[in-house]
């Protein structure tokens, strides 16, 4: 009993919904403004869509950052500095983390290793560089996500006297060490190159949200540079290879010979000076490099020593000097918004000279390229299914009105990632791929349904349009819903990864949803629209050529006078003897009751 009432609940509920959904559809195509008012809103909800991007109420970003309670802090002490003292600091560093993240499980610190390249673009082996790599306790066991631990602990890194501390995630885009977010400026000369870099990275830190920003210029090493006197060198009858070739050997060693023991292996033999005197510059430079007349020539009659730092690592690319800036994303922005800021401030603020330039690597560049190479395959899906419409119906305009459901789909997916806090991303675009697909469908019915009624029926267009809009609600509705519904618990998900599975999820809920309910108004509009157009174009060309224009299957209208003639003949017929009809009959349970009997079988709605 609680069932059938139920269901009675329910019918009376969808047929009253039918008979409102008729009427307005009645509304919008009673005449061209209400048409016109249908394609506004329409148009309306386009825009709203696109400016949730571009106005920043979604942001982008690569792939979206999964909560695994991962952390990396990487700790860069000025060049020079020695394995004790970076590891004073990283006991810092460990005792900060111990008493502000309850949520620690377990601490891996490495001293003399990894360094800078916590997030400022790669790994380095240095004394004055280290790297902490903080796990948290699982997802569902604590109140905060990894981003909000991070939040707390980087301003207070920060203060840490002399050290450059930066906080990323150690997975997804990003993770592992590299900067999201990577500007490389290339030229020829390393001084310019320098200065240039230095204003970059003074422009990244201007931009909200730019966080944990380092030069790779700034990775430099202490280095000795021994200067020859060439001149005074040539009158002692020293050459720079003779002078070079003793520091080599002394330095580093020379091999003079090989030892065999009885084992039979044989050992490099390698001379050069002893430890005291190779740490020590002042013991170096009285090494002796010539005997004249039976006096030694030490090193320091014709070489002087210079000190300064050097950059750790020289990088080149397409034969030219190149210089990285990194910078991660923070501060509740994602990266595709401050990659576009840090883009238009570097171009507004840095004048770079001719032969010198700036790009984006890293995740960013591969970030743009995976979304131009997506559009492109969402153009070819679009085309892909207009062509194959064009195929199917035989007719150009009428798979139009069809594809008029795809624009109206972005302002549900951009609303779904809106409302449900995801960003557009790599996954957040597949979405939209399969979204191509799915709201095709709706429209496919309707317009379906309508060819059906006004060749087999002789409905005319209106009046197949809302017939065929009342019918196929209930299989719209179904389809819409039980998508919505199978995708519920990818959207609400808080296990492991459902960060990644959540934006797709909300693309193809939302868009399902606004298509859904725009496309059951705006197909039928335009389907009416072009099929009047078409007639009109069909009996121009007949005019004009006085042949028959047979480019579309419906487009050309019968004319008045010849539709009333066909009914009235069907009335006549059916006085005599009962019809009968594949139109839908009432049957116990359907919403909609079809009499084949009346012209105007939906007269109720008007």
């Amino acid at each position: 009993w609680v069932w059938d009432r139920l269901i009675w609940v329910f019918e009376g509920g969808f047929n009253l919904l039918a008979r409102f959904y008729g009427a307005t559809l009645r509304f919008f195509l009673w005449n061209v403004a209400t048409q016109f008012l249908a394609v506004f809103i329409a148009v309306t909800s386009l825009a709203a869509g696109f400016y949730l991007v571009v106005g920043g109420f979604v942001g982008s970003e690569f792939l979206p950052q999964e909560d695994d309670g991962q952390i990396r802090i990487g700790i860069e002490m000025p060049a020079g500095t020695n394995l004790e003292a970076t590891n004073r600091v990283t006991r810092q560093v460990e005792d900060l983390i111990v008493s502000r993240v309850p949520e620690a499980t377990s601490l891996l610190t490495q001293v003399g290793t990894g360094g800078g390249g916590g997030g400022f673009g790669g790994a380095s082996r240095a004394s004055n560089a280290a790297t902490v790599n903080l796990v948290l306790v699982p997802k569902e066991d604590r109140d905060r996500d990894t981003t909000e631990v991070i939040d707390d602990l980087r301003p207070l890194l920060n203060r840490i006297p002399e050290a450059k501390v930066a906080v990323t995630l150690n997975s997804g885009a990003g993770g592992g060490g590299q900067s999201p977010i990577q500007v490389r400026i290339s030229g020829s000369d390393p001084d310019r190159l320098i200065d240039l870099a230095n204003q970059v990275e003074a422009t990244m830190l201007s931009v909200p949200g730019s966080v944990d920003v380092q030069n790779s210029d700034a990775a430099r090493s202490p280095e000795t540079q021994f200067v020859i006197d060439r001149n005074l060198a040539l009158d002692l009858g020293l050459s720079p290879s003779q002078i070079a070739t003793t520091l080599r050997t002394s330095l580093s060693g020379s091999q003079v010979g090989k030892f065999t023991p009885d084992s039979g292996t044989d050992i490099d033999i390698t001379l050069r000076m002893n430890e005291a005197t190779r740490e020590d510059s002042t013991n170096l430079l009285q090494i002796p490099i010539k005997y004249i007349d039976g006096q030694p020539v030490t090193l320091d009659r014709v070489v002087t020593l210079e000190r300064d730092l050097a950059p750790a690592r020289i990088t080149r690319a397409d034969r030219q000097r190149v210089l990285t800036v990194g910078s991660g994303a923070g501060d509740g922005r994602s990266t595709g918004e401050v990659t576009d800021d840090i883009e238009a401030a570097i171009n507004e603020q840095v004048q770079f000279p001719a032969g010198y330039g700036f790009e984006f690597i890293g995740t960013s560049e591969t970030q743009r390229e995976s979304f131009a190479q997506l559009g492109q395959a969402i153009l070819l899906a679009i085309g892909l299914i207009y062509i194959l419409l064009v195929a199917l119906y035989q007719s150009w305009l009428q798979p139009l009105a069809i594809m008029f459901s795809l624009p109206v789909t972005l302002v549900g997916a951009f609303g779904g990632l809106w409302l449900t806090d995801n960003t557009l991303n790599l996954n957040s675009l597949l979405g939209i791929i399969v979204l191509t697909g799915v709201v095709t469908k709706n429209a496919i019915l309707l317009v379906d349904f309508t060819n059906n009624l006004r060749e087999n029926e002789g409905y005319d267009r209106k009046e197949a349009l809302i017939t065929a809009g009342r019918l196929r609600l209930r299989a719209v509705l179904m389809t819409t819903l039980t998508l919505v519904f199978a995708l519920l618990p990818l959207l609400l998900g808080t296990g492991a990864g459902s960060e990644s599975r959540a934006p797709l999820a909300a693309v193809v809920v939302g868009g399902t949803i606004s298509s859904t309910l725009l496309t059951l108004i705006l197909v039928p509009v335009v389907y009416n629209f072009f099929d009047w157009g078409g007639g009109l174009f069909s009996r121009g060309f007949q005019a004009a050529f006085g042949t028959q224009d047979t480019s579309e299957r419906l487009a050309p209208e019968e004319s008045d006078e010849k539709e009333k003639d066909e009914k009235e003949k069907g009335k006549d017929e059916g006085r005599d003897k009962p019809t009968t009809s594949p139109r839908p009959s009432t049957q116990p349970g359907s919403a909609i009751s079809l009499n084949p009997t009346k012209q105007r079988p939906d007269a109720d709605l008007a």
